[in-house]
């Protein structure tokens, strides 16, 4: 929860931990919605990232959007996050994901980095529009 409430805080989401603890339930308890994963270092944890699954007629099956993904600011720039991308991709081919989406802060030239290396791409025709229903 500590590792949440830091990428909150960075990326500036409002959420008491309370919420956070009720926005989690649903992964933890059925990986058809979802994964999260904890980044250790030995015994330390240093991030995380969760996955929500939803169903695309484009793309003919399984739609995986990485929802939050964090580092710790003291480990970034040393491969983790290569890695754990590399792992999860893994995880979810394995499981017959069809593809895998996520949003990055266009001004935050080292995540953008980090993904394309990674393999994504911008979707250059789309931009993506919300309206909450809450």
């Amino acid at each position: 929860m500590e590792l949440m409430k830091k990428y909150h805080l960075y990326d500036g989401i409002e959420m008491t931990d309370e919420d956070r603890l009720a926005a989690l339930r649903p992964l933890l308890s059925s990986s058809e919605k979802g994964n999260v994963w904890i980044i250790c270092l030995g015994s330390k944890q240093i991030g995380y990232i969760a996955t929500c699954n939803c169903y695309s007629i484009e793309f003919r099956g399984i739609e995986v959007w990485i929802d939050e993904f964090y580092i710790d600011e003291q480990c970034r720039g040393q491969g983790f996050g290569s890695e754990i991308l590399e792992k999860v991709k893994s995880f979810l081919k394995s499981q017959g994901a069809a593809i895998v989406h996520l949003e990055v802060d266009e001004n935050n030239p080292k995540a953008v980095s980090l993904y394309k290396k990674s393999g994504f791409e911008f979707r250059e025709r789309f931009v993506m529009m919300s309206h909450s229903l809450k």
